[in-house]
């Protein structure tokens, strides 16, 4: 197997190789002190919108972000502050520009977790090869032998001070990593500019934390109540469709944030979201357990409202193919929390039992062909 450049026509055998080449043939010269496209402490959805259509005329989502930009600039929102980069411990050890470096050029071996530019879900036949072509394309930029100053100049991606380096999310007392092998579980999601991802929901069972490796992504999220639940419920599981502008008014109490790189925040299980990418970017995710009574309880009645409208579509031949992802999703949850269920408080390791026991209940009325699930959107 060879590796392409994606700036000429040259392969390599050896990623040292193609290193080398691109260093001495493509790198770009970086002027320090380069000012900053904006303060991220003034920055308003007026300057989102502007930055936004600086984006080519023929970008697939240039109209529908600005319809969505300007829906928001109506309603009058404010901007909500991410959570910032204060733990950087929080990881073994945190992500450098090394790892997303080395992920990419091991994209074609291993599975990695890439997301497609058509459809926004993570697609396992996503090669570092249509990535870099993606970013080169869409940004007129690609990941590769750049060091952080490099990339954000040739993206034009305001600096930040933090750098790449000292990336890790805040952690809160009441959360707690979710470690498999003694490894925090996670992954990279990487995705060009203008790039937008549709409402969707990540697990229902456990709360994820969001860092933003590289770049700038608009974050919009809604509270998992009964009556945004509801709503939601008649788009949920119709993949590859836009729907976050149809919904944009009818879903209540929206909180919108800018992250820059170097910035985190924690989504709850549940959390109704979209994302729109105003440069090529890079986020590094991973999931937590919430153990506590209360927030559990909550998951109880977000996982019942998704198991309720499985059995409709199932009755109705399951048009979209939503069950398996359903099933596939509630499995890994609910596998999650027992296994970790040993340390907690009795009523919580009660609950946690509870939810198993309604789980197996759940997934007796489905063929065991149902079980063939794809990925959720993440």
């Amino acid at each position: 197997m060879t590796l392409p450049c994606p700036s000429c026509d040259k392969s390599y055998a050896n990623p040292n190789s193609l290193r080398a080449h691109r260093k001495i043939k493509h790198s770009l010269t970086y002027v320090p002190g380069r000012p900053p496209s904006s303060d991220p402490s003034t920055f308003t959805l007026h300057n989102v919108l502007s930055t936004w259509l600086t984006l080519p005329e023929w970008h697939p989502q240039k109209t529908y972000g600005v319809s969505v930009i300007r829906a928001l600039i109506k309603s009058k929102i404010q901007l909500t502050d991410p959570v910032s980069n204060d733990l950087p411990n929080v990881f073994l050890r945190p992500p450098t520009w090394i790892d997303l470096d080395s992920d990419l050029l091991a994209a074609d071996d291993k599975d990695v977790n890439l997301i497609s530019t058509a459809t926004g879900t993570a697609s396992s036949h996503l090669t570092r090869a249509h990535l870099l072509s993606s970013f080169r394309v869409v940004a007129s930029g690609d990941l590769g032998d750049f060091t952080p100053a490099l990339l954000c100049a040739a993206n034009s991606i305001q600096p930040s001070a933090r750098g790449l380096l000292s990336c890790g999310p805040y952690h809160h007392q009441d959360r707690s990593p979710a470690y498999v092998d003694g490894n925090v579980q996670g992954s990279f999601a990487y995705t060009p500019r203008g790039h937008i991802t549709d409402l969707h929901q990540d697990s229902l069972f456990l709360g994820r934390f969001v860092t933003c490796l590289l770049g700038r992504k608009l974050f919009l999220s809604w509270p998992p109540s009964s009556s945004n639940l509801e709503t939601y419920a008649q788009i949920h599981g119709h993949f590859g469709g836009m729907s976050l502008l149809s919904l944009l008014s009818r879903l209540s109490d929206l909180t919108v944030r800018l992250l820059n790189h170097g910035d985190s925040m924690y989504i709850a299980a549940g959390t109704i979201h979209s994302v729109l990418s105003l440069d090529s970017s890079a986020t590094w995710a991973y999931d937590i357990i919430v153990p506590t009574y209360a927030r559990l309880e909550d998951v109880r009645r977000i996982a019942r409202w998704e198991q309720a409208h499985a059995t409709h579509l199932h009755a109705q031949g399951d048009p979209t193919g939503t069950v398996p992802v359903i099933l596939e999703d509630h499995q890994y949850g609910i596998d999650f929390l027992h296994s970790a269920a040993a340390p907690y408080r009795s009523r919580t390791r009660k609950l946690i039992e509870e939810l198993r026991a309604e789980f197996s209940l759940f997934r007796a009325q489905f063929q065991p062909s149902a079980l063939e699930g794809r990925a959720r959107v993440t």
